[in-house]
């Protein structure tokens, strides 16, 4: 430390040693690239929120990657779906009270199946939750059943 005057007007009188020095010298430059580091990660992490956030304010596009069309398509149909992957569909028809499965990349129809066994065709009422199989079936008389439309 060079000898300057402090506040009380005194000049210091021992000088400091070379090692004292080199270590306040490398103190400061580790100080200082600690700083520059931590600024960095500040920057990077800000840039990253920026990607990520900047494509929600982007206009929703929507794009389908092919249409099947389907031999026998229901036009009365009650309710359709997929399998979790999305190679299987379905078709819950009540006007013929059947149900048909359908490959979803060609349309060609895998399995078609009565609805009268399984106490679907008599109901009135139907509702599936979205993005499930869980479903409700209402019947004329105020009765309901639940269970599982689709495939497994």
């Amino acid at each position: 430390m060079d000898s300057k005057a402090t506040f009380t007007g005194r000049a210091r009188r021992r000088p400091s040693r070379a090692w004292v020095k080199t270590e306040d010298a490398v103190a400061r430059l580790l100080i200082t690239l600690g700083g520059i580091g931590t600024i960095g990660a500040v920057l990077l992490v800000a840039v990253f929120l920026l990607a990520v956030a900047l494509p929600l304010f982007r206009s929703a596009r929507i794009a389908f990657e092919h249409t099947t069309p389907l031999a026998n398509a229901a036009q009365g149909a009650w309710a359709m779906g997929t399998d979790e992957e999305g190679t299987v569909g379905w078709v819950l028809d009540g006007a013929d009270g059947r149900i048909r499965l359908f490959s979803v990349a060609s349309g060609a129809s895998l399995l078609e199946r009565s609805l009268a066994k399984d106490g679907v065709a008599e109901a009135t009422a139907l509702r599936i939750l979205p993005a499930g199989m869980q479903a409700v079936v209402g019947y004329e008389d105020g009765s309901f059943r639940t269970g599982r439309i689709g495939l497994e």
